[in-house]
């Protein structure tokens, strides 16, 4: 992780939790996180929220404008439908950036 924030410029935050306790789903609380961790865009604009929700068996991916652009909706659609929350081709996919 220090690797590609050093290279990339891109701040890597795993969040692991058992369950989720509101209403939202692995996407919205991922979205809710980044905008509360960085509430600007200028703050969030590089910075990538991991979630998985181990109970469920889910996850998300989130991340500001720079690392959506960099990635993809693409990839990061497949990252989360084919493979989250298995860690396999993330760590592929973060070490191609």
């Amino acid at each position: 992780m220090s690797d590609l924030e050093s290279r990339k410029n891109f701040r890597v935050n795993f969040i692991t939790v058992r369950k989720l306790t509101s209403k939202a789903d692995a996407f919205e609380y991922a979205d809710q996180v980044l905008e509360r961790w960085y509430p600007t865009v200028e703050e969030g604009n590089n910075k990538v929220i991991v979630v998985l929700v181990t109970s469920q068996k889910e996850g998300a991916v989130t991340g500001g404008p720079a690392f959506v652009q960099a990635v993809g909706e693409k990839v990061l659609d497949a990252t989360v439908s084919e493979n989250l929350p298995g860690t396999s081709y993330l760590s592929f996919f973060i070490a191609s950036l």
